[in-house]
């Protein structure tokens, strides 16, 4: 952890757990943690909006995400998903964890921090379980490849990749099949906010 954490970054938002105070966001948390107890999964996803919307797609879900727990909460900054990762109880039936979050603070905090606080969230998943794999999915692309947004984005996961060659249970997935070769975004993927995910 010595390698992209040091006392600074406690200082820092986007490293620092949270707890939302948006009325049924802790009602949610305890819930996926029910889940997670009752039905023993295999593997969990972890995120903001773009993971808690898989739940839509109820013939994608039961076809692709077979004993998995969805432990996104739409609207979540990493210091959010990094509050109740340290609070989520883990079974030993899981072997894998996958996160995706991070665009929800690409506003307001530093790309280096945004992967800090994602790759926090890694390591403290690890410490439950120490033979856990996790994958962290590369923040999808947003808006025009010039914006700003999209910029902060590749800082975020370039860093997330460079620091993930370090660890031998996190494993960088790239995000390359969204957009086309000149940059732009792929709409057949997204909604017209382009960002979030259609079936």
């Amino acid at each position: 952890m010595e390698k992209f954490y040091n006392a600074n970054y406690s200082r820092k938002q986007a490293t620092t757990p949270y707890k939302r105070l948006k009325p049924g966001w802790y009602k949610t948390h305890l819930h996926q943690n029910y889940l997670i107890s009752r039905t023993r999964p295999t593997t969990l996803i972890i995120g903001d909006s773009l993971v808690a919307g898989l739940r839509r797609y109820e013939a994608v879900w039961k076809k692709y995400f077979y004993q998995i727990v969805n432990v996104g909460i739409g609207g979540d900054l990493t210091q959010n998903v990094l509050w109740c990762t340290e609070r989520l109880v883990l079974t030993s039936s899981i072997k894998c964890a996958i996160i995706h979050f991070g665009t929800n603070n690409v506003d307001t905090d530093e790309a280096e921090d945004i992967a800090n606080g994602i790759l926090l969230t890694a390591i403290t998943l690890i410490k439950k379980l120490p033979i856990l794999k996790v994958i962290i999915a590369g923040l999808l692309p947003r808006e025009l490849p010039w914006s700003s947004r999209r910029s902060k984005i590749n800082k975020v996961n370039n860093h997330l990749e460079k620091i993930c060659n370090n660890y031998l249970q996190i494993v960088f997935l790239k995000q390359n099949h969204w957009i086309f070769r000149n940059g732009m975004l792929n709409d057949e993927y997204f909604y017209i906010d382009n960002l979030h995910l259609i079936e």
